[in-house]
């Protein structure tokens, strides 16, 4: 199991690679830092995991999950919309033996990876650009939909 951390500065990730080398397993660790194409560090991976506390709306999930990775996040706002537990990935709570046992559980499906990150990609698809658009042209093509956003 390798461990790709992308994003967060060199400041913010010291403590935990130096946890990592203490612990003997640094060479499994590796960083990325901050980057503005995620795509090639989720082409390489097998599994996204991200175990955050709060997400307004958590983008690089659904990227992952176009991606065709499974998640392992969270039940956060945006995550809970795209995770089928067990199915497409593994909701976990924000602790170490709760991720733990995910990660574990990818190590123990390690051939149903794919097919989870299929459903992944699948539950994602609507997600898109151009539904987004389609979604706001319908809205705005509603006759009282000014009206409605007002009363809000």
């Amino acid at each position: 199991l390798h461990l790709l951390v992308v994003g967060g500065s060199a400041f913010a990730i010291a403590p935990y690679l130096e946890r990592a080398e203490a612990l003997d397993i640094d060479d499994r660790v590796h960083t990325a830092g901050t980057t503005s194409d995620i795509r090639p560090y989720l082409w390489v991976s097998d599994v996204f995991t991200f175990p955050t506390r709060y997400e307004t709306f958590s983008l690089v999930a659904y990227e992952a999950a176009a991606a065709e990775l499974p998640l392992v996040a969270t039940p956060v706002h945006g995550i809970v919309d795209i995770i089928d537990d067990g199915v497409n990935g593994w909701l976990v709570e924000h602790d170490r033996d709760s991720v733990a046992a995910a990660l574990e559980r990818c190590l123990a499906h390690r051939n149903d990876l794919r097919r989870m990150g299929r459903a992944a990609a699948a539950r994602v698809a609507d997600f898109g650009p151009e539904r987004f658009d389609e979604a706001w042209i319908a809205f705005y093509a509603e006759p009282t939909a000014g009206e409605r956003s007002l009363s809000r």
